[in-house]
């Protein structure tokens, strides 16, 4: 890291030889302890109050992450978080910033559409695999 240049840096101190590695909207991150609480990550990642943290699940639904909670990094793997709005107006949803991201790397527009119900994503010219949604 440069520390040369002008704002505030961020440094944690652990007595330990060992660290623990994990994501946060694809910036990847080191912790001292395997055990953090979601203020502490909010706080060490610069995530602002108005956004909720969720854990990746690969396979399954994303779990939110309160400030409360006590998230355990010391499994297989690294621990891949993400941000989300909490709040949206005027009932316009919004897309993970990782998700957003992936779209727009590919070139594939989309277009976020919903009701006071529910809301959806419609990715736009995106090929579907082929046979899996031929039916008659």
């Amino acid at each position: 890291f440069d520390l040369r240049g002008k704002g505030t840096e961020l440094f944690a101190y652990f007595e330990t030889d060992r660290s623990f590695n994990f994501t946060i909207e694809q910036r990847q991150m080191s912790w001292g302890k395997n055990l953090i609480s979601g203020k502490a990550l909010r706080n060490f990642a610069g995530v602002d109050e108005r956004y909720t943290i969720y854990l990746e699940v690969r396979g399954g639904h994303d779990r939110p992450i309160a400030d409360t909670d006590l998230v355990d990094l010391s499994g297989k793997g690294i621990e891949r978080f993400i941000t989300v709005i909490r709040e949206t107006t005027e009932g316009l949803g919004a897309l993970p910033s990782a998700d957003r991201q992936f779209v727009e790397d590919h070139g594939l527009t989309y277009e976020i559409i919903g009701d006071a119900a529910s809301s959806g994503v419609v990715i736009k010219n995106y090929p579907l695999p082929p046979g899996k949604f031929d039916h008659d």
